[in-house]
């Protein structure tokens, strides 16, 4: 409908879905570990002494409620925190130690003791604000999971989305195309038709027949959404050992159409996205950088060994150089963080042959 679903937010997020100029903003309530009393809490104490402006602010104010490390790690997790500056990486390191301060210093008021920041008032005590670490944000990956985690879903992005050109590639129907339309009660796409999709492997549970053999049943997410897959016990003794959750996979299957539900899909062939040919790009900016680079970069690649291959771009002349097969490798986790390392994170990128 083009409304945009955005991240809770201790500053206009209650205990119910709360609508915005700029879309609908989730609910505190769905992120796990945060309760209603702290939620109540939270909303009681912006709204008598206003928004909350930065981490050692929010955990002062908010010290002697329900929140405890779980609560804030998780509301750092999903977003809920990112109005109060910094990334979630900084907010993630730094809350530890500002929390521990905030309730020392509820203490020592309890006590009637006086600290530092007692002899500062005004503009002077905001002067003793909390210096976040200087570290980069999480990886993309890594917070989408974590919205995941505390959430149930993806909000500020879906992984597949630097995947989606290979995706759109390489399927011949969606989810959607499964899924019951609401006024005829069938999908789109044909019973016992053979269709292609592309996705991340859901809750994976492997089952056993009559006969004893082992089955698996999961769902399969695709960016528009999920449909159940069975792989029956021939197809899974093939591909037991990739059907792991998070997998990125193509399955080749057949449609089981049932009345007034949503068509199943009964896999034939499963491909991993990371099975299929991958150009590994290294940016330079010009052609004396790369001749400068090339045999630190002939070093790094020689202990690889696969099916990707190194394509070279060089900005100022916009030249394109592919290496040849022998410098074929595997564009594995390890190799892209080295080359991201030694080339710069913003010159490697890795796309699709």
């Amino acid at each position: 409908m083009g409304i945009n679903i955005l991240p809770p937010d201790i500053n206009e997020s209650g205990m119910a879905f709360t609508v915005t100029d700029e879309g609908i903003r989730y609910s505190l309530f769905a992120i796990k570990r945060v309760g209603g009393p702290l939620i109540e809490a939270i909303v009681r104490e912006r709204e008598s002494a206003g928004p909350f402006t930065d981490l050692r602010g929010f955990l002062e104010r908010m010290s002697g409620t329900d929140l405890n490390r779980l609560a804030i790690e998780n509301l750092i997790k999903a977003g809920a925190l990112d109005c109060l500056g910094g990334n979630r990486r900084q907010l993630i390191m730094a809350y530890p130690q500002v929390m521990s301060a905030a309730a020392k210093q509820r203490k020592n008021a309890v006590t009637g003791q006086m600290t530092l920041m007692d002899l500062f008032g005004g503009e002077d005590r905001d002067s003793f604000k909390v210096t976040l670490p200087d570290v980069d944000e999480f990886p993309k990956e890594q917070l989408l999971a974590f919205e995941k985690e505390v959430l149930g879903i993806y909000i500020s992005g879906h992984p597949l989305e630097e995947y989606e050109s290979l995706w759109k590639k390489h399927i011949s129907a969606t989810t959607g195309d499964l899924m019951a339309d609401e006024e005829t009660g069938k999908p789109k796409a044909a019973d016992e038709s053979i269709v292609t999709l592309g996705g991340m492997v859901e809750n994976p549970t492997v089952k056993y027949t009559r006969q004893n053999k082992a089955m698996a049943i999961f769902h399969l997410e695709d960016l528009v959404g999920s449909v159940e897959v069975l792989v029956f016990p021939k197809i899974f003794e093939r591909y037991a050992n990739i059907l792991k959750e998070d997998a990125r996979i193509f399955v080749k299957g057949r449609v089981s159409v049932e009345e007034e539900s949503d068509a199943k899909l009964l896999a034939q062939e499963i491909t991993l996205f990371d099975d299929l040919p991958r150009d590994i790009w290294i940016r330079f900016e010009k052609m004396a950088d790369y001749e400068n680079a090339a045999k630190g970069l002939g070093e790094l690649i020689s202990g690889s060994d696969g099916r990707d291959r190194v394509v070279i771009y060089v900005n100022e002349s916009r030249a394109v150089k592919r290496l040849g097969a022998r410098w074929s490798v595997s564009a594995s986790p390890d190799l892209i963080a080295s080359l991201q390392e030694r080339f710069g994170q913003d010159n490697v990128r890795i796309t699709w042959s």
